[in-house]
């Protein structure tokens, strides 16, 4: 009986807990359970497909953000200007190599997103560009089409060493571009990640529209004249007859690149045409005396000559070259005529042509006066001082360089001026005009060492010969009693300082120690080492980072406070501008003439070190220092000079002696001089470090008022260098913590969040285990 009651109460009781399983709190909690995995699946493939959405939507969009200091990877303001003003369509063809070295390897990405960019800021349809890929292990016929057309526009494989597992092995590589608009060509190769692409492709454009709005705003189309005589034409067996012909078809080309706006003629210089100058009147154009074949001597040309609205230039084709030939006498020495093939100048006489139209600014040089070199150096002579021949051919692009001799006068036309490595005294006439051309709103450069440093023939020491411009002293050592450079840059507000400039913070010259057989390390102070972000306010220069001087002599602010471009700009009663200074680790030595060891001279006591100033400049209102002086009385003609030879560059057409003083300029309104200590700025030795050229092209940019693509050049691919402000243990900080700090935090993060994990683990496990 009680057994039976018993099993009848477990049976209740056990439907009552089926009741309560489907419909009580337990049953609750199953379906809760259930909804959550549900819900945890519906927002997985949420998550997926919004995942999926937005990289839809981010395929449609490009947006950038350049977080750089200097904004390499931003269009600069004078390049979306000027992609921005295209009248006519430009198409950029970009040719590569596959499977470039690791560090080419950005160039195809790079090219993308800066051409992308252009496109957007230039008008609709006026920008377009094609990235061709050329493979070296694909052999198709579209890869040879590539190929070809590549070279077609001048763009060689060059080799470069790329690597294949732990084998080192050379890659020819396609690596160049061309930009075309209309028949115009302009071509830039090769390419590489160090260089300063936007720069090069805006500079690009900028010469293309201003030749184009110069060629189509022409009232007459330009002539080229090719003067050829008939007798060089029998020279060696007519070898040179088929040089007319060669012209006329370079010609041909070089007019469908300058929109049909060219001229060409072949002309007999005894036989020439009414209108048309002699050979004997044209500069640059020597006279060739040559036996024909009747025995009489004649004048002989084969030169090129072009008119540009009643402006002539011309340059010979023709050199005579000295042979030594063995002779019934023996050695003789005999000259022989050499011609150069017209068809040899194809694709750079649309640039003669264009360099006539005067779209580019004119830098003058001064040739006369003992000054820098002009002409390709030759690896087997050594130099004797500047050389401007490697700073010109990298500013050619948008300036043309052309030789001033003073005595002649300094050309209207002119627009800077540049006196470099004088090793000659000038004369009062020679500042007199100089001085004069600053008046009339010339821009002037002024870059010259203290001293001449002749190294010794046995490797130990040099001698220091002073530079007679800075101390005034003539060559026989006497004291020059008329006016100096110094003089008339002292007037200005720029004192040169008779001293050499040393710095603790220098080049550091690295080899092997021959008595320890290890590694060493050595400063040589006397190239000084310029950190250009503290050395300078102005962006152009600061943003050059590391920097190079040589043989610099101290420069001194003579009016007003020395201060930079921000603090003159504020007082505003200072013109003079201080561009590169020294680091506060340096000195100067007044090096005596006579043979001493630049290694020898080290860093004197701390309370002797200071900045220096390298290069400084005026601008703004400037007095000529000529203003209640004598005007200096020009040097006595020679019966071969021309009568108005001494009034040529003067602002007023006629002036003889009596109207000089009224044709005088006493007052610049904006004066714009810059002095260098020292002339090797401009020089292939620090040219060689991108840096210093990027330096030196931005110093005439900002004379010549093209500070804009200064600031653009600024923004190069070089390297950026670790300031020197943060000092070695920063540098050292920074290191250690890159090698062991962010791995430790990156650990560190992981750990925190396995914790993190393990407690939200324990606390629902405390949760549903409660009673």
């Amino acid at each position: 009986m009680n057994s039976t009651a018993t099993s009848d109460q477990s049976s209740n009781e056990l439907g009552r807990a089926d009741k309560l399983g489907s419909s009580g709190p337990l049953g609750l909690l199953g379906k809760l359970q259930l909804s959550k995995k549900s819900y945890q699946g519906t927002r997985f493939c949420l998550y997926i497909l919004v995942i999926v959405l937005l990289n839809a939507v981010a395929s449609f969009l490009s947006v950038r953000a350049d977080l750089t200091e200097q904004k390499i990877y931003s269009l600069a303001p004078v390049s979306k200007a000027t992609v921005a003003q295209l009248e006519e369509p430009v198409t950029i063809r970009v040719y590569l190599s596959g499977n470039l070295p690791s560090h080419y390897n950005i160039l195809s990405s790079l090219l993308r997103d800066l051409l992308q960019t252009y496109r957007k800021n230039a008008k609709r349809g006026m920008f377009s560009y094609s990235i061709n890929m050329i493979r070296s292990d694909d052999e198709s016929e579209k890869t040879r089409k590539l190929q070809e057309e590549a070279r077609k526009y001048g763009i060689e494989p060059i080799q470069l060493q790329g690597s294949d597992g732990n084998e080192i092995k050379a890659v020819l590589a396609y690596l160049g571009l061309v930009i075309s608009q209309g028949e115009n060509l302009e071509v830039i190769s090769p390419l590489s990640p160090d260089n300063n692409i936007q720069y090069t492709i805006t500079a690009a454009l900028q010469k293309m529209s201003r030749k184009g709005s110069a060629l189509l705003s022409m009232k007459e189309n330009v002539k080229v004249y090719y003067y050829f005589s008939p007798l060089v034409g029998e020279l060696d067996g007519g070898k040179y007859a088929g040089f007319p012909a060669n012209f006329e078809r370079v010609m041909k080309a070089a007019g469908e690149q300058l929109y049909g706006r060219v001229e060409s003629r072949v002309a007999d210089p005894a036989k020439l045409p009414p209108g048309l100058p002699n050979p004997g009147e044209l500069r640059d154009l020597p006279d060739t005396e040559i036996t024909g074949p009747d025995g009489k001597v004649e004048k002989v040309y084969s030169a090129i000559v072009i008119e540009n609205e009643g402006r002539y230039s011309s340059f010979s084709l023709l050199r005579m070259e000295p042979t030594l030939e063995l002779g019934p006498e023996g050695l003789q020495q005999r000259n022989t005529v050499n011609v150069i093939d017209p068809s040899r100048l194809e694709g750079q006489l649309s640039e003669i042509v264009v360099g006539s139209l005067g779209i580019a600014q004119n830098v003058g040089y001064i040739a006369d006066r003992e000054t820098a070199g002009f002409n390709p150096p030759n690896p087997q002579v050594p130099a004797q001082g500047a050389n401007l021949y490697q700073f010109s051919q990298a500013a050619r692009d948008l300036y043309k360089f052309q030789p001033v001799n003073l005595d002649e006068g300094i050309g209207k036309d002119i627009n800077v001026l540049m006196l470099v490595d004088p090793k000659r005294q000038l004369s009062d006439w020679d500042l007199y005009r100089i001085d004069q051309f600053v008046m009339r709103g010339g821009r002037l450069v002024v870059a010259m060492e203290p001293y001449q440093i002749m190294q010794s023939p046995y490797g130990y020491g040099a001698q220091f010969i002073p530079n007679p411009n800075i101390g005034g002293i003539e060559s026989n050592g006497e004291k020059k009693e008329n006016h100096t450079l110094i003089d008339v840059l002292r007037h200005y507000g720029i004192e040169y300082q008779d001293a050499m400039v040393f710095d603790k913070n220098s080049f550091i010259q690295r080899g092997a120690d021959q008595r320890t057989g290890g590694y060493q390390e050595t400063p040589v102070y006397y190239i000084p080492e310029i950190n250009a972000k503290l050395a300078s306010d102005l962006p152009f220069i600061r943003n050059l980072k590391k920097l190079y001087s040589y043989n610099s002599a101290p420069l001194k602010a003579v009016t007003g406070e020395e201060g930079t471009n921000e603090e003159a700009g504020e007082k505003q009663h200072s013109p003079v501008l201080v561009l590169l200074r020294s680091s506060p680790e340096s000195w100067t030595e007044k090096m005596d003439e006579g043979s001493k060891d630049l290694n020898n001279i080290l860093p004197p006591e701390a309370d002797k070190l200071s900045r220096q100033n390298l290069i400084m400049a005026t601008d703004g209102p400037l007095e000529s220092f000529f203003r209640n002086k004598d005007i200096p009385e020009p040097p006595k003609k020679e019966q071969n000079q021309s009568e108005d030879a001494d009034n040529a560059g003067f602002p007023e057409g006629d002036l003889s002696l009596a109207g000089i003083q009224d044709a005088f300029i006493e007052r610049a309104e904006r004066g714009r001089v810059l002095v260098s200590g020292t002339s090797l700025i401009f020089d292939a030795q620090l040219l060689s470090v991108p840096t210093n050229k990027a330096l030196a092209l931005n110093l005439l940019d900002y004379l010549a008022g093209n500070q804009d693509m200064a600031d653009l050049r600024a923004r190069s691919g070089v390297p950026n260098f670790i300031g020197n402000e943060i000092g070695k243990g920063g540098k050292d900080l920074i290191k250690w913590f890159n090698i062991l700090g962010l791995p430790f935090l990156a650990g560190l993060f992981g750990l925190l969040m396995l914790l993190n994990w393990r407690r939200r683990q324990l606390q629902l496990r405390a949760v549903f285990s409660a009673p």
